[in-house]
């Protein structure tokens, strides 16, 4: 049985790819080139995991209800891929209800000690209850 968790993150699986954007002049000089916006994402977590910044993979997801009341909490960013970024959080909770109703969000990641912020925004999508459980049986 499927628990009532799930895995939710901005991907591409539809052919919209997520939107990524900067708040410094380009990439810097030490930005990976001639990558995806992801993989520059992907780069970067794993620099500030590498470089010890505390709690790299906290991240403010933003979504809104159908109405367009936004609503914006922390979440724990569990994996960086060509599908986009993923956490976990309960089907039932508001951000779970509100991504099923309004399948899109936005995702922003500071990394104060690096001087980085990236922004991701783009549709949102339960990952398999396969994936799901797999995840949930693997903690704790």
């Amino acid at each position: 049985m499927a628990s009532s968790e799930s895995e939710w993150g901005p991907d591409a699986p539809t052919g919209n790819s997520p939107r990524m954007a900067t708040s410094r002049s380009g990439w810097g000089p030490d930005a990976p080139t001639g990558n995806s916006p992801l993989e520059v994402v992907r780069a970067w977590y794993e620099l500030a995991r590498a470089e010890g910044v505390p709690e790299p993979e906290a991240a403010a997801l933003a979504t809104s209800t159908p109405d367009g009341r936004p609503s914006v909490r922390m979440v724990l960013i569990r994996g960086i891929d060509e599908r986009g970024v993923r956490f976990y959080t309960n089907r039932e909770s508001r951000k779970g209800r509100e991504l099923a109703a309004n399948p899109h969000g936005a995702i922003a990641i500071h990394w104060h000690a690096m001087q980085r912020q990236i922004r991701l925004e783009g549709p949102v999508e339960p990952l398999s209850d396969e994936e799901s459980d797999a995840y949930f049986e693997s903690r704790p």
